[in-house]
């Protein structure tokens, strides 16, 4: 892997930023979109508007997912972070995904379906296949959006623009 486009620390790890956006919710308008992003001018950047009445949370999943489906086919990638500005979505890979699998994906609560299982499936899946097949360390990192991570931020202009285009 050629790490001259991609965010890679100190400690070896390669960095990846997902975001997901819904804009205008409640109008005829409204529309979502995610983002992938490795780096500046970064090939397998990604942003992709989606169909309306998709979360914020649901396109962070899809952003993520297609994350982790990218570091599978990168050849010499042995250390990812994942870095998001959704709190649900980092609680979700470092806590409950866990939990709703031991549980059938469903809550604890009422005994239902999690809310966007099929989502919260595939990216389980894709995970499982980055750490398992390609045997490759894995850490998650919130970023508030208070922080003002510029790497975050380009994430979230790229999911905005693609739901704008959509």
């Amino acid at each position: 892997m050629n790490h001259n486009k991609y965010i890679v620390d100190d400690n070896g790890f390669t960095n990846v930023y997902v975001s997901g956006v819904r804009i205008k919710a409640g109008t005829p308008q409204e529309t979502s979109g995610y983002s992938v992003y490795w780096g500046p001018g970064n090939p397998f950047n990604v942003s992709m508007g989606t169909r309306k009445n998709l979360s914020e949370n649901a396109g962070e999943v899809e952003g993520a997912k297609m994350a982790f489906k990218q570091a599978a086919r990168f050849n010499g990638l042995n250390k990812l972070r994942m870095n998001t500005s959704s709190k649900s979505l980092y609680d979700a890979v470092t806590d409950s995904m866990a939990k709703w699998k031991e549980s059938n994906w469903r809550n604890e609560a009422d005994g239902r379906k999690i809310r966007n299982c099929s989502a919260y499936k595939k990216l389980s899946n894709a995970i499982d296949n980055v750490v398992v097949e390609k045997r490759m360390d894995i850490e998650y990192k919130y970023i508030s959006a208070r922080w003002g991570n510029i790497h975050q931020n380009e994430a979230d202009r790229m999911a905005t623009n693609a739901a704008e285009r959509r």
